[in-house]
């Protein structure tokens, strides 16, 4: 069994769009299938990351209206894990030698669930929640 303890995911779901022609083009089954990877990569049979999962779909932080997630989130959802894999790194492990070999073995998983895809079918991109015809919001191909 690979050791997971120096991995995390952030995982992703957007269903709803509610800039772009009114919701025209919202989804069916983002939410459950960033859940159902959620549950996988938490699972001590799946990715055996219990506890270091972000997971964020439609919950909207206090004090924001709607739509959710948008790309400061997801940012900060990736920087949160950095910081946490630091920290735990850093009280956990009193040699440079070992942090460094910490480091070496950490990984962050990206999911995404939503819609992403060019018009021609050859580039892919996550396209936040708050996305519209004039603001596309999104986390281009090259960030992955």
């Amino acid at each position: 069994m690979v050791d997971t303890t120096w991995h995390y995911a952030v995982v992703v779901g957007i269903d709803k769009y509610p800039a772009i022609e009114a919701g025209r083009y919202d989804l069916k089954c983002p939410i459950e299938d960033a859940l159902r990877m959620q549950e996988w990569l938490s699972s001590r049979h799946g990715g055996n990351l219990d506890g270091r999962v972000t997971t964020l779909t439609r919950t909207i932080p206090a004090g924001r209206p709607p739509p959710a997630p948008v790309l400061d989130e997801i940012n900060k959802a990736i920087i949160d894990c950095a910081k946490d894999f630091v920290s735990r790194r850093t009280k956990a492990l009193k040699t440079e030698a070992a942090r460094k070999a910490a480091w070496q073995t950490s990984r962050l998983y990206f999911y995404t669930s939503g819609h992403g895809m060019d018009g021609e079918g050859d580039d892919l991109a996550l396209i936040t929640a708050n996305a519209s015809l004039e603001s596309l919001n999104h986390i281009p191909p090259a960030a992955f």
